[in-house]
């Protein structure tokens, strides 16, 4: 039976806290930010026209993945988020969030996979590595 390692017990604590520092840090950065009008990190929030593809899907922030936008969808997801701002007549959705891509407003999505696989790619604020370096020992 293996002992305990101290240093690895270090690590791991280490890896929590600072996980935790960074989602505490992300959250209140993106609360005051919104809170004052400017979005995520001092970024407005930009409109985005996703229209609906030839199968009839769009992207969809609040669940990060391309959808069908069908009655479900308007219903059980539109319906009650915060990004929601109106639909494109039956072709489409209107939706309004902050986006630290450089984008412009409105920003019209015609692709929702090109659209999906582009909100993948996030900036990493440089403080994450100072605050990284305050934690160790």
């Amino acid at each position: 039976m293996m002992g305990f390692d101290k240093d690895r017990a270090a690590e791991y604590r280490n890896a929590h806290i600072l996980m935790f520092v960074r989602i505490y840090n992300e959250y209140y950065l993106f609360k005051d930010s919104w809170d004052s009008g400017k979005g995520e990190a001092g970024v407005k929030p930009v409109l985005h026209i996703n229209m609906a593809d030839e199968g009839g899907k769009v992207y969809c922030c609040l669940r990060n993945r391309v959808v069908l936008l069908n009655e479900a969808q308007k219903s059980q997801y539109c319906g009650g988020c915060g990004m929601f701002a109106g639909y494109v007549g039956d072709t489409g959705v209107k939706c309004q969030w902050a986006d630290v891509r450089l984008v412009s407003d409105p920003h019209v999505v015609a692709d929702p996979a090109a659209e999906f696989a582009s909100n993948q790619i996030k900036p990493v604020p440089a403080d994450y590595l100072s605050t990284y370096s305050a934690l160790e020992p």
